[in-house]
């Protein structure tokens, strides 16, 4: 129908451009001065009908085009007043708590962890017979729920100016590594994905016992989070909020057909041949069925990773998995090695891709305490700063991650055990910026340095991050040896060990002040205004425009 004709559509438009009005009374839309005078021109064209209505033929597409952007901010404004983040999460955890409440009272009277409750009732058939049944529909449920409450919290979250940083990498964070106790110092705001989502793409591939065990050891740490997701602190300091593809079937789709340069440049890094299309892949991984036929073709089996807690060669990892009798990707691809590898690439790289979208969408950056997560996180920004063509001398030439005091025998220390109460506390009291303003001592001679100092090569500025890292690590230390307490925080039974890193191209034009102030330990004015003095490689890093950033806090045992 002619939207002139359409009674509907004329409402609509007639609301937009009273909403115009409205909004410049109200001073509230500013007009460059270079686009004034078109826009009184265009403002006065517009003629009503007898009804009241705007005459749709008098709106040409300035008004047109204005009114749709002002009433996309207006409802925006409208949803961030009428629904905060504490109410879209009080209505999550209600949910949680009206179905597995009674299993979480169990938790927290006997003391147990949420893993030990999850194999306990696992193993008894009927309840994960019942689960098992009654989750299609459950998991409708929480779909639905999200793909109508989720856009309070991107709001909430874009417009917020915060650190913040998506949990990615794994199904839910362990009960024994809280995300906030872990990173709670370092950023202001942390999202967690929804664990019945993540755990629900398994529903028809996992046997009933361990899809059971799967989806109750992260629902239960996800209600440990309830108590801190509900204080009334701005900005909040954690929030369940999926990624929109994990309950979109048509972003899912997307998704798959975004990621297919990602899964293709991983196989051609691995097999040194370019594959037309993912079907291509599939085809040639048919053809390599065991483990030897795998190896034979592999040109550089650096990258055949399934798990690096197994280390080993590529043989060890792919023996490794084929050796396991009860892998999921068994019940799709057999015992078959080949196969073994495209549905690893074609499964890890889209999880990769997921967390870099996820993050440019919120203004964060993904948080991945999951190394082997991290890992394919770094190979696929390396991937596409080199516009998916992969070969051997541009591999040399780029430096893509950087671990922060890489060598370290004992790893990098952080105040990365903190409770959660102690981090609630030093926010109620704004004692954050003052607790990173300690933690940032010694790194006066980074941030004061010019721009010029770091425009030798790429290393230097990697050696003044390692070393303003390596002075953060020596607070701490002394701080650990004096028993000294910062701002009220006891400091021994805080620090946490293990690997700090971070991800983004250091070459080029990407901001790696945006690194730094992800970890929220300093800033790095100058080094945004790093330019190479290789003109190429600042064409093949285009794509980042300073948004590809990432960190990981991996907790190494004592």
């Amino acid at each position: 129908m002619d939207s002139y004709q359409n009674e509907e559509y004329i409402s609509d438009l007639t609301d937009r451009v009273f909403l115009i009005k409205q909004e410049l009374e109200a001073g509230k839309i500013k007009i460059a001065s270079h686009l004034i005078d078109g826009f009184v021109t265009s403002f006065e064209k517009v003629r009503l009908r007898d009804d009241g209505k705007v005459d749709p033929s008098t709106v040409d597409g300035r008004i047109r085009a204005m009114g749709s952007a002002i009433n996309h901010f207006v409802e925006r404004e409208k949803t961030k007043s009428n629904y905060s983040i504490i109410d879209l999460q009080k209505a999550y955890f209600d949910i949680l708590f009206a179905n597995f409440g009674d299993i979480f009272r169990i938790m927290i009277d006997s003391g147990d962890e949420p893993y030990k409750l999850a194999i306990f009732f696992s193993k008894k058939t009927d309840y994960a017979q019942h689960i098992y049944d009654i989750f299609p529909e459950f998991f409708a449920q929480i779909k639905e729920f999200w793909s109508v409450a989720s856009d309070i919290g991107v709001i909430h979250l874009q417009d917020g100016s915060q650190l913040k940083a998506n949990f990615s990498g794994d199904l839910f964070p362990s009960y024994s590594e809280n995300a906030v106790s872990t990173a709670g110092l370092y950023v202001d705001t942390i999202s967690l994905p929804c664990p019945i989502l993540r755990v629900g793409r398994l529903h028809a591939t996992a046997d009933k016992s361990e899809f059971t065990r799967l989806l109750l050891k992260h629902i239960l740490t996800c209600m440990t989070y309830r108590d801190v997701a509900l204080e009334e602190i701005e900005p909040a300091i954690v929030l369940i909020l999926p990624d929109r593809r994990d309950f979109s079937e048509n972003n899912i789709e997307h998704l798959m057909a975004a990621c297919e340069p990602y899964v293709l440049a991983h196989a051609q890094y691995l097999y040194d041949r370019k594959f037309e299309n993912i079907d291509d892949f599939r085809e040639f991984s048919t053809t390599i069925v065991d483990v030897e036929q795998v190896l034979k073709n592999l040109k550089r089996p650096d990258r055949l990773i399934f798990d690096t807690e197994w280390g080993g060669d590529a043989k060890h990892q792919l023996t490794k998995l084929l050796s396991d009798q009860h892998r999921l990707s068994r019940k799709v691809v057999g015992d078959h090695a080949g196969m073994e590898v495209f549905f690893n690439s074609s499964g890890r790289m889209p999880q990769a891709y997921s967390a870099k979208r996820n993050a440019q969408e919120l203004g964060s950056t993904p948080y991945i305490n999951a190394e082997t997560s991290w890992l394919y996180y770094t190979w696929l920004i390396e991937y596409e700063s080199q516009r998916f063509d992969i070969n051997d001398v541009e591999l040399i030439n780029m430096h893509m991650v950087h671990a922060l005091a890489n060598g370290m025998q004992d790893g990098f220390s952080w105040l990365g055990n903190v409770p959660t109460n102690k981090i609630i506390e030093l926010r109620r009291n704004n004692l954050m910026e003052e607790i990173r303003g300690v933690l940032s001592s010694g790194v006066d001679s980074l941030i004061h340095s010019s721009a010029v100092d770091y425009s030798k090569t790429t290393q230097q500025v990697v050696d003044n991050i390692d070393r303003a890292f390596i002075e953060h690590q020596r607070v701490i230390a002394k701080a650990k040896a004096e028993k000294l307490r910062i701002y009220g925080l006891d400091v021994l039974p805080c620090v946490a060990n293990g690997a700090i890193a971070i991800a983004g191209a250091l070459t080029g034009n990407v901001a790696l002040g945006t690194i730094s102030a992800t970890l929220g330990v300093f800033g790095l004015p100058s080094i945004a205004d790093i330019k190479s003095k290789f003109k190429q490689r600042q064409e093949r890093l285009d794509a980042y425009k300073g948004s590809v950033t990432g960190i990981l806090f991996s907790h190494k045992s004592d």
